[in-house]
């Protein structure tokens, strides 16, 4: 390299080493490529930050400055009539911070750096590769379609503006006491915001929830389902999960939707929803409660559970709900389950399986397939409740497995152990039966192992599965006993009493007939009449004045005194028992009036009736006649001698 040469370079590099120190300028460089929005800059491709239109006008290494696509509003640069510095509050500083205050959002205002202002004369001019960016639509009040700048113009009562038609700049500017148009500029610090190059979206980073659906996060940017065919969206404030119609096949994690909060979650069914992966669970929750319910369906299916919550709590309220697990794990597990209302499916290894399980309501059917030993249609550790609801529990093993304290209060409960037990009370476990009906049969016990069944109410016992054989009492126990010798027990007890036969069971009054009815018990009928303790008429009681008794099972006459008091129609006989009832049907009519025996009716004697000339004879008229002429004659005779 020659001496020239070497001279010449450094004049070069020293040079570009004094213009880099002059004040003023800045020096951006990127270590690869520009930044995705690097050909945005002075174009009039629309830039959208907080849901608003924008121009990209310059960018550094660390924000990028947006101009506002069109004027916002219109006002004088100061009312006063004499021009100051943006930085002494003139009045157009008072539009640009009311427009900032009022129409950019909360989240939006931690991504901008120093709040909004309003542009140079200079940084306007360097808008110079496209003058259609400074261009604008006339806003409303626009007295010239100009625009301010915070630059003075000419003289101490201008301000410069831009030509809002052209894009010119004018640097002379209006007076200050115009009313033009504010158009507003902001810094975004690019630490803050992301940019989105498919839709020209500068926005804050998503906020990341502790909710997978599928394999997707669920975020700020994706909760919503904009477009509603999505299958469901995310309330971050109700923490309330919406599926709407989705099908889930792929997941995170272990799960297809996996929720990783600890805050209760709730699911709202809308429409039909299926979770169906290879994964370990349909849905899981390790910490949070899962509540479910709304007016559609889930279908939910995992490898180990269809429904998993370890150490919280899993309430289903409404909706139809059918979970699916393999056969070594359950259905359903949670820690505490409560199930109020709606359609429950489970099957599993276990249906249902946790700690504790309430149930107060709906229709709660569960399979267990698996073989283990505590394997059932529900599997309880701790707690089994049931106040109400229809609940079936069948299990290729057991029924119901209980290791804890439980109780049965209302409700209707079969429990079916098609190779050992209806229900198994574990070690220390009880049960206690104070209402509903429970109907619990094994092939080898209905009740198995413990000494720990109370009931309050009295129960029928079976020795095969079926309930056809050795039919037996089971005595009101507070103090627990022990059921292992039946295979199928119910409470309360069947109905063992049956009415054989009524006499008379249609009265007449008055007729001196009572009605006898006769009833056994089954079995052992000999306590048939031991047991007998009243008579009831229509749900009132009868004194045993009005009724007889002997053995024979129980005959029982109602005396024909008593059933002629009774109001003609149809009456209800209960007869009651220590241990039952038996029911007989009564008709009683009134009694029959009287027949009169028919009399004669006597024949009236005929008045006579005066004969007229027309049936009359003419010669006794004739001699009546003569006999009255011969006597008139007579005392005219008489009356002229005197």
């Amino acid at each position: 390299m020659t001496t020239k040469t070497k001279k010449l370079i450094g004049i070069l590099l020293t040079l570009a080493l004094v213009l880099g120190l002059l004040p003023g300028m800045t020096l951006t460089a990127y270590a690869d490529n520009d930044p995705p929005y690097a050909s945005l800059k002075n174009t009039t491709t629309e830039i959208t930050f907080d849901g608003k239109p924008w121009y990209l006008i310059n960018y550094d290494a660390s924000t990028v400055t947006l101009l506002a696509k069109e004027c916002v509003a219109t006002t004088k640069y100061n009312s006063s009539g004499s021009f100051v510095e943006y930085s002494s509050n003139p009045t157009i500083k008072t539009a640009v911070d009311k427009y900032y205050t009022d129409s950019i959002s909360a989240d939006a205002k931690t991504a901008v750096s120093g709040g909004m202002f309003l542009l140079t004369e200079d940084q306007a001019k360097h808008i110079i590769t496209n003058r259609n960016v400074r261009m604008c639509s006339q806003y409303t009040g626009n007295e010239f379609g100009m625009w301010w700048l915070c630059s003075q113009g000419y003289g101490d009562n201008r301000a410069a503006v831009v030509v809002g038609t052209t894009g010119s700049v004018d640097g002379d500017g209006n007076y200050v006491k115009d009313t033009l148009g504010v158009r507003p500029a902001l810094k975004l610090d690019l630490n803050k915001v992301t940019f989105d190059s498919t839709t020209n979206t500068f926005a804050l980073p998503a906020t990341p929830y502790l909710l997978w659906v599928g394999d997707k996060q669920v975020t700020s940017a994706n909760a919503e389902d904009a477009t509603g065919t999505r299958g469901w969206s995310y309330d971050a404030d109700s923490n309330i999960l919406r599926l709407t119609g989705v099908t889930i096949t792929t997941g995170h994690g272990y799960a297809g939707i996996c929720y990783e909060g600890t805050e209760k979650l709730n699911i709202v069914l809308e429409n039909k929803n299926e979770i169906s992966v290879s994964k370990r669970y349909g849905i899981q929750s390790e910490n949070g409660a899962i509540e479910i319910s709304g007016n559609g369906s889930l279908t939910t299916t995992g490898s180990y559970y269809g429904i998993y919550s370890i150490n919280a709590g899993i309430t289903i309220t409404s909706g139809t709900v059918t979970a699916n697990g393999g056969n070594q794990f359950a259905g359903i597990y949670g820690k505490k389950m409560t199930i109020t209302g709606g359609i429950v499916t489970a099957s599993g290894g276990s249906g249902i399986s946790g700690d504790q399980l309430t149930i107060t309501g709906g229709t709660v059917k569960t399979t267990g397939n698996g073989t283990d030993i505590a394997s059932a249609g529900i599997d309880a550790d701790t707690l089994l409740e049931i106040r109400g609801g229809d609940v079936i529990a069948n299990g290729k093993r057991l029924g119901i497995f209980l290791s804890g304290e439980s109780k049965i209060t209302g409700g209707i409960i079969t429990a079916l152990g098609e190779n050992w037990y209806g229900i198994e009370l574990f070690k220390h476990g009880s049960l206690s039966i104070e209402g509903g009906t429970v109907v619990a049969s094994g092939k080898e016990m209905g009740i198995a192992f413990s000494s720990n069944v109370k009931n309050t109410i009295p129960g029928t016992g079976w020795t095969d599965m079926a309930g056809t054989q050795g039919m037996a009492d089971i005595a009101i126990s507070t103090g627990g006993q022990n059921l292992n010798d039946y295979k199928k027990v119910q409470f309360p007890a069947v109905s063992i009493y049956s009415t054989v036969s009524i006499t008379n069971a249609e009265h007449t009054v008055g007729d001196g007939n009572g009605t006898v009815v006769t009833v056994t018990r089954k079995p052992d009928d000999s306590k048939t009449f031991d047991n007998f303790e009243g008579v009831e008429m229509d749900g009132k009681s009868v004194s045993a004045d009005n009724y007889t008794k002997v053995k024979g099972s129980l005959i029982l006459t109602l005396k024909a005194s008593y059933l002629d008091t009774l109001s003609a129609g149809d009456h209800t006989v209960t007869v009651k028992f220590k241990d039952g009832t038996a029911t007989a049907a009564l008709k009683v009519s009134a009694a029959a009036t009287p027949t009169a025996a028919p009399t004669t009716a006597p024949t009236p004697t005929p008045k006579p009736v005066p004969k007229t000339g027309d049936t009359g004879n003419p010669f006794i008229w004739l001699l009546i006649v003569l006999l009255g002429v011969s006597l008139l004659g007579i005392t005219v005779k008489q009356y002229s001698r005197k």
